[in-house]
């Protein structure tokens, strides 16, 4: 799934550009953000994948960032929790039964890494203010769960979806 969904991002990117996919130079911020190089500075964007979906974020104007996870069983949610979540969600948490904690932790895990992702913070750096920031959690597909994150407030989001199979992809 890993280079498909960078080819995948590749020629993406490339189709919103006008330009060929192998004039698209991408570099790595400080820490670890990925960004287009060549052309310079001409759209921010975010991928994240898992076992079988990848998604990609890109916007014209504001730091975006995603995650996307396959639901899953986690034995340990709150050991996981306590690594990396804030005091309001390890609470938040700790009042589910333990039947209902993996779901609620996959979405505020989803929630988190996308904030890092979109200032380009690892997982294990300091967190992000949320304040600034507008998220957007949903299912882009059964058996999945993401978050989007725009790095600023914004009044107006235009969210498209589309579905790419190595061809040009087509919006739903």
């Amino acid at each position: 799934m890993r280079a498909q969904a960078h080819a995948a991002r590749q020629t993406v990117l490339a189709n919103y550009l006008g330009v060929p996919p192998q004039a698209l130079r991408l570099d790595h911020a400080e820490g670890g953000k990925p960004f287009i190089a060549q052309p310079a500075g001409a759209l921010e964007f975010n991928l994240s994948h898992c076992a079988d979906l990848a998604l990609l974020a890109v916007s014209a104007s504001h730091a975006v960032g995603i995650d996307v996870e396959g639901e899953r069983r986690i034995p340990d949610p709150l050991r996981l929790a306590r690594r990396v979540l804030d005091d309001d969600s390890i609470a938040r948490l700790s009042t589910l039964p333990e039947h209902a904690r993996t779901a609620l932790f996959l979405d505020l895990w989803t929630q988190f890494e996308a904030r890092q992702k979109a200032l380009g913070h690892g997982i294990f750096a300091s967190p992000v203010n949320a304040e600034p920031m507008c998220g957007l959690s949903f299912h882009p597909s059964a058996g999945h769960i993401a978050c989007l994150v725009i790095a600023s407030p914004v009044d107006d989001v235009d969210i498209r979806f589309f579905d790419y199979h190595d061809a040009a992809p087509t919006p739903q």
